[in-house]
C-alpha cells in the first residue's frame, strides 16, 4: 500500500493560538511565537500517538489485490473519516461509482455487484479520495481539548501547575498528575490518553 499526497493540508495544528491564549487567559503577544511552536509540536505528538494523519488531505492510495490470492474483502483507506471518492481504478480501468460503497467513518471501501458485496480482485487498485478532519472545522472537540491539555502542561513547565506533582518533557520527561492515572504506560494525562485511545487508527489495534 502506498499513499501519494495530491492536495496537502494547509495546517496540521489541532488547535489555534487564539484558543490557547483564551484557555490560558493570556492577553499579551510576548509569548505568541513560543506558543505557536508548542502548538505545532504537541499537535504532531498527538497525531503520532494515534498513528494517523488527522488533517484532511486529498490522496491517491494504491492497494495490492493479490496479497491474499483471493482478493480483498474491502479496502481500508488510511485517511478517515473519508469525505469523498474521486476515482477508483482497478488495473487501470475505472470502476463505476455504482459498483462500490463507502463507509466513510471507518474509511472502508466495499466492492458491490448488484446488491451484494464481493471481493476486490485483480492486481492493483488505486483510489483517489479526500479524507481526514477539516482543521478546525470537523475536528472533534475532544481532540482539540486533549492538545490544549498538552500545551497547558508545557506552558506551566516554567510556571508551576498545581495539578502536576512532577514533570519531565515528552520523550525526555514524563508529567505525573495528582488526579487520575497516567494511562497505559504513556505517562499522559487521563483525558489525553483517553482521546489517544479513542482516535487511534482502528487497524493498529484490531
Amino acid at each position: 500500500m502506498t499513499v501519494t499526497i495530491i492536495t496537502p493540508s494547509d495546517t496540521f495544528d489541532l488547535t489555534t493560538l487564539a484558543r490557547v491564549k483564551r484557555e490560558l487567559q493570556i492577553t499579551g503577544t510576548t509569548s505568541d511565537e513560543w506558543l505557536a511552536d508548542i502548538i505545532h509540536e504537541e499537535s504532531e505528538t498527538f497525531a503520532g500517538l494515534t498513528k494517523r494523519v488527522l488533517a484532511e488531505e486529498t490522496v491517491s492510495e494504491t492497494f495490492d489485490l493479490k496479497q491474499t490470492g483471493l482478493g480483498l474483502e474491502f479496502l481500508r483507506l488510511s485517511r478517515y473519516p473519508t469525505t469523498s471518492i474521486t476515482t477508483v481504478d482497478v488495473d487501470d480501468t475505472e470502476v463505476d461509482a455504482a459498483d462500490y460503497r463507502l463507509d466513510g467513518i471507518k474509511g472502508m471501501l466495499f466492492r458491490i455487484s448488484g446488491t451484494a458485496k464481493v471481493r476486490w480482485t485483480g492486481s492493483v487498485a488505486t483510489i483517489t479520495y479526500r479524507g481526514g478532519y477539516e482543521l478546525l472545522g470537523t475536528l472533534p472537540r475532544r481532540i482539540e481539548s486533549a492538545v490544549l491539555t498538552m500545551v497547558r502542561a508545557r506552558w506551566f513547565g516554567g510556571r508551576r501547575d498545581p495539578a502536576i506533582r512532577s514533570e519531565e518533557a515528552y520523550g525526555v520527561q514524563r508529567l505525573i498528575y495528582s488526579a487520575g492515572t497516567t494511562g497505559s504506560g504513556q505517562g499522559l494525562p487521563p483525558d489525553v490518553q483517553s482521546a489517544v485511545d479513542y482516535y487511534m487508527d482502528y487497524r493498529s489495534v484490531a
